[in-house]
């Protein structure tokens, strides 16, 4: 199940990037090179976020489980925020707030395909029990 959960997320990558590849074409509606490795950095955290969360899927404790959900949420929230405050100091604080916008749309579809593969893994990890 892990390898379906990392090829979902190289094809949402791809899908991701080639949409806002032709976003930020010629109307400039976002910054090409801020919207792009954003969105490759919040697949990065997202592969980190599932591999801490994954592990603890097996464990007896359903405690073990929560809060492995709970730290890779946590870690991918820290990180992001770190992400933003380095936008921030690289352009000087001039935000351009659709890049902001988009990379929120791009966290949450990277949030929900996550959650749902963990979901699914932690039900097929029940039923073998």
């Amino acid at each position: 199940m892990k390898n379906k959960f990392y090829l979902l997320l190289i094809l949402t990558t791809f899908i991701l990037l080639g949409i806002e590849f032709f976003l930020s074409d010629e109307n400039q509606y976002f910054t090409r090179v801020i919207v792009m490795s954003g969105t490759i950095a919040l697949a990065f955290i997202s592969v980190l976020t599932y591999y801490i969360s994954s592990r603890s899927v097996g464990s007896d404790n359903p405690h073990r489980f929560v809060r492995g959900v709970m730290s890779g949420t946590f870690i991918k929230f820290f990180l992001c925020i770190m992400a933003v405050g380095i936008l921030l100091f690289v352009t000087h604080k001039k935000l351009h707030k659709p890049d902001l916008f988009l990379l929120m749309f791009v966290y949450i579809i990277y949030t929900v395909i996550e959650t749902a593969m963990l979901s699914i893994v932690s039900r097929q990890e029940k039923n073998k029990s």
